[in-house]
């Protein structure tokens, strides 16, 4: 990868979630390389939950390896902080991030439509009219473009000096990170993985993933857990979760008296309003004691970057992205144990809980003893 003096390295960076990595995903990066000229290609990923308010299909580990495995060239973690949030900080902090590591030159995501969606300056209004804030968000754009737009208005308020590049997605499962993905997840839950929609990475890491009972989490611990954090706290405790506004507290409250399962839970909180999501989102910021105090310790610049894992002939991304950094670059868990501060007890303490919702639950303390992974 060393570069002639006076060459420029074009590094490509992907925000996404790959909750599993299918076709699609492998498809987005090889076309990134090939159609932006990029070198390299970094991905930004969730850890053990993502964005739709829930845990990921397989641990971040095994879905970082397959990612290497199948196209990418190094895999950071997109910290739960910025995961468990709304399209317009997820891609926030995902821009963030990438502006930090100093070393992304194009930004390239995926979108359905054949323009850029449009800006909408008129939220508060039809936020009056009752929609709820997915439906009013942006008067043209299809669910799958909202990221895309927002990331285009977080590079608007950062500043960021990246170029954009976005691929028009195609197929049943290149329909969008969240559709596909949804697909088969769905698909596997009911007994017919469809592995086929897989690269062979990715697919291989299911399956060993299932024969363990490392996959899929289970709704009834996930349900157990979150009543038991929402009974004990009060609802003045409960205001002080990420995502308790405009009286969600008192809503889960009264629920979490009332549900005997998972759906029922989310069903007797989430209201026109209230989306399902956000109430997902902010049921897991329950579970994990993610607090309104977390996400203001990240707001403005995040507090470091970790990396999950890079390809061997890659490895020079490791040192170029620790001298070009705005911020600590870590590849080691123990180290940011000790100076990643209250964000990263949140992500230790995230992925340890991860472990109990598995059909075969996992030991805690992975985020200190598993080390970089290098392919």
């Amino acid at each position: 990868m060393a570069k002639r003096k006076g060459d420029f390295l074009k590094i490509a960076g992907i925000i996404a979630e790959y909750n599993p990595f299918h076709n699609g995903h492998a498809r987005h990066i090889e076309q990134t390389r090939l159609q932006t000229g990029a070198e390299s290609v970094i991905c930004l990923m969730s850890g053990s939950f993502v964005q739709r308010g829930e845990p990921a299909f397989m641990d971040k580990f095994a879905r970082a390896r397959a990612a290497l495995e199948a196209g990418a060239d190094m895999v950071l973690e997109l910290p739960v902080i910025y995961s468990l949030q709304a399209a317009r900080y997820f891609a926030l902090g995902g821009v963030r991030i990438f502006n930090a590591l100093g070393v992304v030159s194009v930004l390239s995501f995926g979108r359905e439509g054949e323009e850029l969606p449009e800006m909408r300056p008129d939220l508060s209004e039809r936020l009056k009219e009752g929609k709820s804030f997915p439906a009013a968000a942006f008067k043209r754009a299809q669910p799958n473009d909202m990221l895309a737009a927002e990331y285009l208005r977080a590079m608007q308020e950062t500043d960021s000096a990246m170029e954009i590049f976005w691929l028009k997605r195609r197929g049943a499962h290149d329909s969008g990170e969240a559709d596909s993905a949804l697909g088969i997840r769905k698909a596997i839950r009911s007994g017919r993985a469809p592995f086929d929609a897989l690269p062979e990475p990715s697919a291989r890491a299911l399956r060993g993933q299932l024969a363990l009972n490392r996959a899929p989490w289970q709704e009834e611990e996930l349900f157990r857990l979150i009543s038991a954090r929402a009974r004990a706290m009060s609802a003045e405790q409960l205001k002080s979760i990420l995502g308790a506004d405009e009286g969600l507290e008192y809503r889960l409250k009264r629920a979490a008296e009332e549900a005997r399962g998972l759906e029922e839970l989310i069903n007797l909180v989430k209201t026109k309003r209230y989306t399902r999501a956000r109430v997902c989102r902010f049921l897991m910021c329950v579970l994990l004691g993610a607090e309104k105090e977390h996400a203001l310790l990240a707001n403005g610049q995040p507090p470091y970057i970790r990396c999950l894992g890079v390809r061997r002939e890659k490895k020079d991304l490791l040192s170029l992205c620790a001298q070009a950094g705005a911020l600590p670059f870590y590849t080691s868990g123990a180290r940011l144990k000790r100076e990643g501060g209250e964000l990263f007890n949140l992500e230790r303490r995230a992925s340890d809980i991860y472990e109990l919702l598995l059909p075969a639950p996992g030991r805690g303390g992975r985020d200190m003893t598993e080390g970089l992974i290098v392919l």
